[in-house]
């Protein structure tokens, strides 16, 4: 499992996606200021929009890391390297769930 997390951890930081994913994030929360009238309490308060946007990013950016691997069929040799195939889906799922800190 932790050869599995170290892989996964590895494929993810590479990947320039979750880089647009911050940019991206950053973009829309000016957006969400600058559509409205200003800089108020409330949209500090919201903290800039970042909470709808950030759940967006983060199953845009989670389904491109899980295509990735069957487009460039990497899946299928991990299963085969692998005596189990829960360990592989758990380690990505832990590498998208810790995304939040990236």
């Amino acid at each position: 499992m932790k050869r599995s997390l170290q892989r996964e951890f590895y494929k993810f930081y590479h990947q320039r996606v979750p880089l647009y994913g911050a940019v991206i994030l950053l973009v829309l929360m000016l957006y969400t200021t600058v559509s409205q009238s200003g800089i108020s309490e409330n949209v500090i308060v919201h903290g800039f929009g970042a909470g709808q946007w950030i759940t967006i990013i983060m199953v845009a950016i989670a389904s491109s890391f899980v295509a990735m691997e069957y487009q460039n069929r990497t899946i299928m040799t991990l299963f085969y390297k692998s005596n189990n195939q829960a360990t592989i889906f758990f380690a990505k799922f832990l590498v998208i769930s810790s995304m939040a800190d990236y």
